[in-house]
């Protein structure tokens, strides 16, 4: 089985692993034994403005450059190595994500919305003390912000990154009956209708089953939707930050795209989405 990560992190992402053995080719190692043939370095580059307290500093794109360059030349034959990105919130700083995309020629462009605007990342919000209309509030704008971050990224993203994102986080902080797929079908049809007509394929993001949820990002619910939409593009990532995640459950992945009448994942061939059999 041709096996592929297509979104991971290394230690220039302000969230990798900043053991110093944690070396590209300590990734390209984790790689080979999960018995991958490419994998896509995908750090994070969001370009909205942090909230205050926050203090993640901006990947330097230059580094990752150079780290890969240098890998791809030695695991040649071996492995095959992407230069990505992962864009974060374009639509909310749109001159320096233009600025980062006319940079360099990225192999794979991956889309991600992790906060809405003048809200804080998903990751940092206190579920705690946020009022639950607050909460709906944000899925809600989550998926009407989703719309506008798809057609910025028509001709720009691969892909369409860990669509519903925020669900980890309300589920792991015993929130999940507060929102739904499928009170949502009109704004998600919508949504996934996109996504096929910006010709942009739906990531399947393994880390959901790493993470304790029993399902991938989106939920099989979600993936079924955008088949039945006549969907068929997918490409699939751990997005792993550290090496014994790289490759995880990525063969799970694949089976329910196998599950949806699908025997190919996508892959980035000199920079453009081609068809790669199982």
């Amino acid at each position: 089985m041709y096996l592929v990560d297509y979104h991971m992190h290394s230690r220039h992402s302000s969230d990798g692993d900043k053991d110093p053995s944690y070396t590209l080719e300590a990734m390209c190692e984790a790689a080979l034994k999960a018995g991958l043939s490419e994998i896509a370095v995908t750090d994070h580059y969001d370009v909205n403005p942090l909230p205050e307290g926050i203090d993640f500093p901006p990947t330097v794109m230059s580094d990752v450059y150079a780290d890969v360059m240098r890998v791809r030349e030695s695991y040649k034959g071996r492995l095959k190595v992407l230069f990505g990105i992962e864009l974060g919130q374009p639509t909310q700083n749109e001159p320096l994500a233009l600025k980062l995309l006319d940079e360099y020629k990225y192999d794979f462009i991956i889309g991600s919305l992790h906060n809405v605007e003048n809200e804080m990342d998903y990751y940092f919000i206190d579920y705690n003390n946020t009022p639950k209309n607050k909460l709906i509030s944000l899925w809600e704008r989550y998926l009407e912000e989703t719309l506008t971050h798809i057609e910025w990224g028509r001709e720009r993203f691969h892909t369409l990154a860990h669509f519903g994102y925020l669900v980890r986080y309300y589920k792991r902080n015993g929130l999940g009956d507060l929102i739904s797929f499928a009170d949502k079908t009109d704004i998600i049809t919508e949504i996934f209708k996109k996504v096929i007509d910006c010709n942009m394929a739906l990531e399947i993001n393994t880390s959901g089953i790493r993470q304790g949820l029993d399902e991938c990002i989106p939920t099989d619910f979600c993936l079924r939707m955008y088949r039945d939409l006549g969907g068929e593009m997918f490409t699939i990532g751990s997005d792993a930050h550290y090496a014994c995640h790289i490759g995880d459950a990525i063969k799970d992945g694949y089976e329910r795209i196998k599950a949806l009448g699908i025997d190919y994942i996508m892959i980035s061939e000199s920079g453009e989405l081609i068809k790669k059999k199982f």
